[in-house]
């Protein structure tokens, strides 16, 4: 599936699989699915499913456990920030915009480097693959969790074939940035939700996974 049959406003869940098991779970709403470009907003407040190691902040763990499938989910909120995440099918990273939930304000575009989506009309799944690349409204970047990514490689939690797909990607994002182009031209930085939106829940068979 490309995203043509997704439904703008409704509920889908967003999730990063590992070796057959939910590291992540989240659910968005479909903000645009029009010309080959995926768009679904995370909001403040909302109910997730977070690995467990992540979620309680023991970050230097949270790659090991994923090698040793050493993990659980926990019941958390995303708080904070309200995030769109724009992502074409196929490419190997979403480009994520944080916005402060209380003001609206843009805060900077968050690009995540992750497999590609396998898409249904409810489920968006992925895989994170730990590298990150931050870039300021004034466009100037830098990478984050470059050591995460390392040691996922060590681990062989990634492997050769996404270590060269995340590079390629990366070499396309820096360029991006650079010339103001699309992601980064600025079009999606005055979003923001409907004041009378509800907050999304879990969906019923947010767990189920493809074996």
């Amino acid at each position: 599936m490309t995203g043509a049959d997704l439904v703008v406003g409704r509920v889908v869940m967003w999730r990063d699989i590992f070796q057959g098991r939910i590291a992540f779970a989240r659910p968005m709403r479909v903000v645009s699915a029009n010309d080959g470009l995926i768009v679904c907003s995370l909001r403040a407040g909302t109910p997730c499913k977070m690995h467990s190691t992540y979620a309680a902040g023991e970050r230097d763990r949270y790659v090991e456990d994923l090698a040793s499938g050493g993990w659980s989910l926990t019941d958390t909120l995303w708080r904070s920030t309200d995030v769109l995440h724009l992502v074409k099918p196929g490419t190997w990273y979403a480009c994520c915009l944080f916005f402060d939930a209380a003001t609206h304000r843009f805060l900077h575009w968050y690009v995540n480097f992750q497999e590609p989506l396998r898409i249904t009309s409810t489920h968006l799944d992925t895989f994170d693959l730990c590298l990150d690349i931050v870039a300021d409204p004034v466009r100037g970047w830098r990478w984050k969790d470059e050591q995460e990514f390392d040691r996922a490689i060590e681990l062989g939690v990634i492997s050769r074939q996404a270590q060269q797909a995340v590079r390629s990607a990366a070499r396309d994002v820096i360029a991006r940035i650079a010339a103001k182009a699309p992601p980064f031209d600025g079009s999606w930085t005055t979003w923001r939700a409907a004041a009378d939106e509800p907050l999304p829940s879990l969906r019923l068979g947010w767990q189920a996974v493809a074996r």
